[in-house]
């Protein structure tokens, strides 16, 4: 038993590295899903084989020990799977089967109960895994849309720079300038570097003619 779990481990370790990692989906696709699921599906099974076989022929604390561990298996795998609900699913039912078996070969009535309570922990913890795997799916699903709508808008910006002639420019928290159009730089007769960074009232006083000296007043008067 110990050799096949180090073996899926193992194995687990090497699809990890190929940026196949249950529960982290990474540019997904169908093949990354089924590997995803059948490495999961795998190591399940080697973990119930262990309550299955050794359940009924243990003393009754470490049963205590090893129904305790299998469980927190059982809860951890289903959390962590949970953006794969195929993965995370037959996570629960295959340790969950295991754990039944075991118990249910036990010599003692209480066990029989035991496996009953463990049944419906189960359903909970794949009801649990299909909300969160909705949940996460329609993050995805409204993180694409506001990248969709992003790119929208920055096409009509970009469509009305070029064709338009009034200034466009861009703030952030502070107030500052953090994007000029070319027009706008061509009036100021600014780069965009010297923009960048600017308040608004800056761009006023750039924007105000130049005070008249004393000279040219007197000379403006003559005509």
């Amino acid at each position: 038993w110990l050799a096949t779990v180090c073996a899926a481990a193992l194995i687990w370790i090497q699809v990890a590295r190929q940026g196949i990692v249950p529960g982290v989906p990474s540019n997904l696709s169908r093949y990354s899903m089924r590997n995803s699921w059948l490495i999961s599906t795998a190591m399940a099974v080697t973990w119930a084989l262990m309550p299955a076989y050794m359940l009924p022929v243990i003393d009754d604390d470490s049963r205590l020990l090893l129904v305790t561990a299998i469980t927190a298996f059982i809860c951890v795998g289903s959390f962590g799977l949970a953006t794969l609900p195929q993965a995370g699913i037959a996570w629960v039912i295959v340790l969950s089967v295991g754990l039944g078996i075991g118990l249910l070969n036990c010599d003692r009535p209480i066990y029989a109960l035991l496996a009953g309570l463990l049944m419906l922990y189960a359903t909970v913890n794949i009801v649990v895994v299909l909300m969160m795997s909705r949940a996460f799916l329609a993050r995805l699903k409204a993180e694409a849309e506001a990248e969709n709508a992003k790119q929208l808008v920055d096409i009509l910006l970009h469509d009305f720079e070029r064709q338009a002639s009034d200034w466009l420019w861009e703030i952030d928290a502070k107030g500052r300038l953090s994007y000029v159009s070319v027009r706008l730089t061509d009036i100021l007769q600014k780069s965009a570097a010297e923009l960048i960074g600017a308040t608004l009232v800056d761009i006023a006083a750039y924007l105000r003619p130049p005070e008249v000296t004393v000279d040219e007043a007197m000379l403006l008067k003559e005509f």
